[in-house]
């Protein structure tokens, strides 16, 4: 946070010689890094974007409530608006989690802080295809143009729709052995199971998941290096765990291929943190989820995963964030999304979805459409 105020200066003086060298200089900036880059407001030749890393779902729905606390409309007023303003095919759920309760006290002062900063930005581009996310990038769309704020672009996904490997000969010594494992099991038969890179569970928590995969009855392939406590590369699990799920469940302290697991034949659910990118990468390998949000805004993604897109089931809802969730309720859950008639219906929809993404990038398709007027927009004569 303190890197937005002290790039200030450096950035101000890259933007100033830069411009001296070409006819319109375009500067990109992650949403958060407003401060870093306002002075190219002051640039005669320069414009600036808005890049937002995270769901189009998050940030419209936020526009959405401001407006109605903004306009001071009861809520019961607004829903009525809402079904008449929105877009078609826009859903915003009741009850969303609130930044307050997602987000640290200092990190959300920082973030509202950044947004006051926007108003220099010529327009915003999400990480986010319209494939999916269409509605909410026309409601953005059209608050952002209400407001003068400028265009909006969805030109995501910026994450590999199709799983590159110069290691999936099934012979190659390369290979990583998790993909072996796979191998030798059914289609569709094994949960990843995967919190991201930031997250770390309570000691109760961690026991109950452990007992949750193992009462599941399911295969799983559960990646905890991030979950590690102190230097000694273990965790805390039941005593004698990994003998007892020998052969059924795969635990992996390194690096794990996550798009190589997610892209493989036998795996069949991604039991997630809900992070932008691990939703992206799983929706464009068609396999659901069992979502676990932590913070920020994995909350929000998850009403759209379970909710808004219904490509996934509610393992650890917001309201309960505070709880440990019982080993029980993860097993019903592990089992409602592998075997059983409900996964495999999340299973096709996300194929679906899949599908509609991995065009999106095609020559023609929506997303590459949005990059190319994007494109055409900064290179524009005038």
């Amino acid at each position: 946070m303190t890197a937005a105020v002290d790039l200030r200066g450096p950035i101000r003086e890259l933007l100033w010689e830069l411009s001296g060298k070409c006819r319109r200089l375009v500067v990109v900036g992650d949403a958060l890094m407003a401060t870093a880059i306002q002075d190219v407001a002051s640039i005669p030749n320069a414009e600036a974007y808005n890049f937002y890393v995270g769901s189009a779902f998050h940030d419209a729905s936020l526009v959405w409530e401001v407006s109605r606390r903004v306009l001071h409309i009861p809520p019961f007023l607004w829903k009525l608006i809402g079904k008449l303003v929105l877009p078609p095919g826009a859903v915003i759920p009741d009850g969303l989690p609130t930044p307050q309760s997602c987000f640290p006290e200092n990190f959300l002062k920082f973030i509202v802080d950044q947004r006051a900063n926007h108003k220099f930005f010529k327009g915003h581009l999400f990480d986010a295809c319209r494939a999916i996310e269409g509605p909410y990038l026309d409601l953005l769309r059209r608050c952002y143009r209400l407001l003068r704020r400028g265009n909006v672009w969805g030109i995501g996904p910026f994450n590999p729709v199709v799983t590159q490997s110069i290691t999936s000969n099934s012979n190659s010594t390369d290979r990583h052995s998790s993909l072996g494992w796979l191998d030798m099991q059914p289609p569709k038969s094994v949960i990843f199971v995967s919190f991201g890179t930031l997250t770390v569970l309570s000691d109760n928590q961690l026991y109950e998941l452990a007992e949750g995969l193992e009462q599941s009855g399911k295969r799983f392939i559960w990646a905890v290096k991030d979950m590690l406590k102190g230097g000694k590369g273990r965790i805390g699990l039941p005593e004698g765990y990994e003998e007892r799920v020998k052969g059924r469940g795969l635990i992996l302290r390194d690096w794990v291929p996550q798009l190589e697991i997610l892209d493989h034949g036998s795996t069949g659910g991604f039991l997630t943190h809900c992070g932008w990118n691990s939703c992206m990468e799983s929706i464009c390998r068609g396999v659901p989820m069992a979502t676990w949000p932590i913070q920020y805004d994995q909350a929000r993604n998850a009403v759209l995963m379970t909710e808004v897109l219904k490509i996934g089931i509610a393992v650890k809802d917001w309201e309960r964030r505070e709880e440990v969730i019982t080993a029980a309720a993860i097993g019903a859950a592990v089992r409602r999304l592998i075997g059983s008639a409900e996964g495999e219906e999340l299973r096709v929809k996300a194929r679906e979805m899949g599908r509609a993404v991995k065009q999106s990038v095609m020559e023609g398709g929506v997303s590459r459409v949005e990059m190319d007027s994007f494109i055409a927009h900064i290179t524009r004569k005038c």
